[in-house]
């Protein structure tokens, strides 16, 4: 079988993929390379006459020491993320070694297992999509082997005991073409039932997002855009997509006595955060001041977040209905096209849908800055390193610690300084703007730190969020007042125009700061140079990029962060539709049964009627196909061929059927229920002169049709001689 020929490099192939797989796992890229080249290079250096293996001592002797290196980084770095890369590192190494061992079943049986344990400790860290489809293919990859293993063990054990034998008969097994077809079958439907079920017990049993998913569950917010949660959580260890979603349209109009100019960047605001829970968590202010408000059709409503006129009319047309409203600053009042149910919380300045479903709205709001009417400043807990860093910028800057006077206005323009100089260092060469975090925060020392602090002084690369966050905890750290917005920043469609589309990839984090207790202003400290994108027309590897990250975040929401929520989710989308058929094939049956009924007068003895009549029918249908399986079966075991002769094809099938048609013609008839090969034995008491020459033409064809075996040149130029020397002794004998 020619699978079980190539079992070897089969089995070589999935060692290696399960060493990709761990070194992806950890993104171990030189080990990738110096693990997987040698191991990658055994099969070169131990096969062939000339190959050099391991001894067993040298072996055990190379694993205690890789081993030692193990259990000695583990004793130097204590955790769980540790011990998992320790472990892997083990694993990878012995693997290594076992692949220069001797090559034996009981070595192959150890390759195949140290496979299984790679997969199973790279699961437990791996992320990425090529991952995963690495993991896709080893899993058929595996399935084949652990098959192929059986005869593998077989066909040694067979040529182990064939070695002690007398006999000095070398022969192969001969294996049929039904035993291949039969072996590809059941391969295929293992194949089919592990990954089905694998699929089954994947969408019937979630769990629990763990620390290592949180990634993929943050990501959510982003590829659905901003304003679905009211928290934020800095993400890392993964790429952030920008999905190409249209969100809404926005067209803009000037008021009388506003701003002649629509702005060259709308920020629209979903969602604001203040409070800094730690390890990269903002949540909203705890004393929120929420007010609900109903807002019927064509009815404009007041919903005021500041003093002052309005100078913008905001018509927003929505694909699909926001939970946060994406409003500008200062807005004024709402008028929807439907009715709708508002959560308005003008400390925050957002508003929440309530109920109903917004489709068309229109918004009016001011185009100045923040107005909060009244309240008193909120000074936010500071943490030590945050307020030093941010005294330290201060003094780089030329801005002072302290403001100089305690004069309202003075406190005031303080502030802003303050404020500014945040910004000039976050914008500074040394942070970078990127949307691929995929080594952030990776590293062995960083992992333990806090997001924030890590960006600032040891990984100065994150995206909108990052530079927002750490915008706001360095003027928390000076006794600000400021807070993270989420939302949506959006251009025109053209330039100087009035009409914006709101797409998935404008989402957008930035801050504000309030100045004074009636004013907040917004900052936006992310910087303007990004190291991920390409500046240009869209090429082929762009689009093709594009295609691979948005599958990878396919990956990262809907199979990584699968838990009961999303479970709940796709159970909402996918059962009602077979419920439904259910339903209505139920009560299709229902009316069938009633007109049955009705049709025959015989209330429901007509259905039972009707239905043993078609249960007779049925049972007779099965029973002739039974018998006819039985009789198929039973031609098979008498070797007879279930297709007709015109069917049979190759030139040998010819030559056989041109045997069959010349002794038919001779008056030699083959009986149709006789084997080829039982006919030529019973020819040799009635045509003693013929009967070599047949057996010799049923040889082949039985070797040929039978035994997969392809006659060369010289073997059918025989096999042609035969024919003509029976055509001539049949021209002679009549």
């Amino acid at each position: 079988m020619s699978l079980l020929r190539h079992f070897g490099a089969l089995s070589h192939v999935l060692v290696l993929l399960s060493i990709l797989a761990a070194c992806l796992s950890q993104d171990a890229i030189w080990m990738l390379v110096t693990a997987g080249g040698v191991g990658a290079a055994s099969r070169v250096v131990t096969e062939g006459p000339r190959g050099v293996t391991l001894g067993r001592r040298t072996s055990l002797l190379l694993t205690a020491i890789i081993l030692a290196v193990a259990v000695g980084r583990l004793m130097m770095d204590p955790g769980t993320p540790a011990a998992v890369d320790a472990l892997i590192t083990f694993g990878v190494w012995t693997t290594v070694v076992k692949l220069y061992e001797r090559r034996t079943v009981e070595i192959d049986a150890e390759r195949l297992t140290l496979s299984v344990l790679l997969i199973v400790l790279a699961c437990l860290d791996g992320f990425d999509l090529v991952f995963g489809l690495v993991l896709l293919v080893w899993s058929v990859l595996c399935v084949v082997c652990i098959l192929l293993f059986q005869l593998h063990y077989g066909a040694n054990r067979d040529r182990g005991e064939r070695a002690f034998t007398e006999d000095d008969e070398q022969r192969g097994a001969t294996i049929g073409q039904h035993v291949r077809l039969h072996f590809r079958r059941a391969l295929l439907l293992t194949v089919l039932f592990v990954l089905g079920s694998s699929v089954l017990l994947f969408l019937v049993f979630p769990r629990g997002v763990s620390p290592q998913l949180e990634s993929a569950e943050a990501a959510r917010v982003v590829k659905t855009g901003a304003g679905e949660s009211a928290d934020m959580t800095l993400v890392s260890g993964m790429r952030i997509v920008e999905s190409p979603t249209e969100v809404a349209t926005v067209a803009l109009t000037t008021l009388a006595g506003g701003a002649g100019v629509a702005p060259a960047q709308l920020y629209l605001r979903t969602a604001t955060a203040s409070e800094y829970a730690g390890h990269g968590r903002w949540h909203p202010s705890p004393n929120r001041r929420d007010r609900r408000t109903f807002v019927q059709s064509a009815e404009e409503v007041g919903v005021y977040f500041g003093e002052g006129e309005a100078d913008w009319m905001l018509r927003m047309n929505f694909m699909r209905s926001p939970r946060f409203i994406p409003v500008p600053s200062g807005t004024t009042a709402i008028r929807s096209g439907s009715p709708l149910m508002l959560e308005v919380d003008r400390g925050r300045g957002i508003i929440e849908v309530e109920g109903g479903e917004v489709v068309l709205l229109q918004v009016r709001s001011t185009s100045g800055v923040l107005a909060a009417r009244g309240g008193s400043l909120t000074v936010h807990p500071a943490h030590a390193w945050a307020t030093r860093l941010a005294r330290e910028i201060l003094s780089q800057r030329g801005v002072s610690a302290q403001p100089r006077s305690a004069h309202p206005e003075a406190l005031t323009q303080w502030r802003i300084r303050a404020a500014e100089a945040m910004v000039a260092h976050l914008r500074s060469d040394y942070f970078r703007y990127t949307l691929d975090l995929s080594r952030i925060g990776q590293a062995d020392g960083v992992r333990a730190m806090d997001p924030i602090r890590r960006f600032l002084m040891v990984e100065p690369a994150g995206n909108c969020e990052y530079f927002a966050a750490a915008f706001v905890l360095l003027t928390q750290g000076l006794g600000l007042d400021s807070r993270v917005v989420s939302g949506f920043r959006v251009s025109p469609e053209v330039p100087d125009g009035s009409d914006y589309l709101i797409r998935g990839r404008d989402a957008h984090s930035w801050a504000e700061v309030r100045v004074d207790l009636n004013r907040w202003i917004r900052f936006d400290p992310t910087a303007a140079r990004r190291s991920d994108i390409t500046i240009g027309p869209a090429g082929v590897l762009d689009t093709m990029r594009d295609w691979y990250q948005q599958a990878e975040a396919w990956w990262r929401l809907y199979i990584l962060g699968y838990d009961a929520s999303l479970q709940e989710t796709v159970a909402e989308r996918v059962l009602p539709g077979p419920a439904a058929w259910v339903e209505n094939a139920l009560a299709a049956v229902k009316a069938l049964i009633e007109r049955i009924d009705r049709a025959y007068g015989l209330r429901r003895f007509g259905s039972f009627y009707v239905g043993g009549v078609l249960l007779f029918l049925a049972l007779t249908a099965w029973i002739l196909l039974r018998e006819r399986g039985k009789r198929r079966r039973f031609g098979r075991r008498l070797g007879l061929h279930s297709r007709s002769d015109r069917n049979l094809r190759g030139p040998v099938a010819e030559i056989y059927r041109s045997m069959l048609a010349a002794m038919r013609r001779a008056g030699v008839e083959k009986p149709p229920h006789l084997p080829p090969a039982t006919w030529s034995d019973l020819l040799t008491a009635e045509r003693p002169d013929i009967a070599p020459i047949v057996d010799r033409i049923v040889g082949a064809f039985y070797a040929s049709h039978y035994g997969g075996r392809r006659l060369d040149g010289q073997g059918l130029a025989a096999v042609e001689r035969d024919l003509k020397s029976l055509q001539a002794a049949l021209r002679s004998g009549r």
